[in-house]
């Protein structure tokens, strides 16, 4: 009797045993679910925030690349709408008339710079009778000093010679404290030079509140100043535009102007004065 009662006793404590294991497997596995959507929860949020970048950086880039595509566009417009852009010739460097834009030819992309040839420039007081022409790199130089002399609100510099032929050399005459070259050896004969009016002292047009800012600015530009010498007086050294000496180069501009130079309707008789 006692044997069966403890028999029934001993089932009873396996039965509770049983029954603990099985609800701590139960709460083990509840745990494990929650746990599992816990971390799904956060690797859900995690993809989402990261999908969100995502799109806000394309339509970031989307947006940058439009307003570049717009700001070309309008910038086009711009240039389109640029007077350089024109296909009609204002240019006015190539008339010789007495004129206050005083700018000189700018001479072509594909032109060869190398070897001198004449160009028609605009000079203030310089008669076409006088071929208002200088070689082509000195244009360049000359264009230079003038914009840098409007910039400074200098009034209109005149002049009264720039290129010479040799029989112009031949005839002219010495005026005062002007020297005259002996011909075949003025630099005006390579077209190097220029007479600037109101740089001498005892002219009657002498420029006393600017001369010395004009004579300056063309020193800037590597331009040589006679002074006392020849106070009108400026010119380019051969070696500036890597001539071999200045008798070669009176005879490429003496060539030049034999073969028609120069080009652009200045061209004024051989011996004009």
């Amino acid at each position: 009797m006692n044997t069966t009662k403890t028999i029934k006793r001993q089932h009873k404590q396996l039965n509770k045993l049983d029954k603990l294991n099985k609800l701590n497997k139960l709460n083990k596995l509840n745990n494990q679910k929650g746990f599992l959507a816990v971390i799904g929860i956060v690797i859900g949020a995690v993809l989402i925030a990261f999908a969100a970048m995502v799109l806000f950086l394309t339509l970031l880039v989307s947006d940058g690349t439009k307003k570049k595509s717009l700001d070309q566009d309008v910038g086009a417009k711009v240039t389109n709408n640029d007077t350089n852009n024109d296909p009609t010739n204002n240019d006015t460097n190539n008339i010789p008339t007495d004129n206050t834009t005083n700018q000189p030819y700018k001479p072509d992309e594909e032109q060869d710079l190398s070897t001198g040839y004449l160009v028609c420039v605009s000079l203030p007081g310089v008669s076409a009778n006088r071929t208002p022409a200088l070689d082509v790199r000195v244009a360049r130089r000359y264009l230079a000093v003038k914009q840098e002399l409007d910039a400074l609100g200098i009034p209109t510099v005149r002049f009264t010679w720039a290129f010479r032929t040799n029989c112009q050399q031949i005839n002219i005459v010495p005026s005062g404290r002007n020297p005259k070259a002996k011909p075949g050896t003025s630099p005006h004969e390579a077209g190097r030079a220029l007479d600037v009016v109101g740089l001498d002292p005892s002219s009657g047009a002498f420029r006393k509140n600017d001369y010395f800012t004009i004579v300056k600015v063309f020193q800037n530009h590597g331009w040589q100043w006679l002074a006392k010498k020849d106070p009108p007086h400026m010119h380019i050294d051969a070696g500036e535009v890597g001539e071999v000496s200045n008798l070669v180069w009176i005879q490429k501009a003496q060539a030049d102007y034999k073969r028609g130079g120069p080009k652009g309707g200045c061209r004024g008789p051989e011996c004009g004065s």
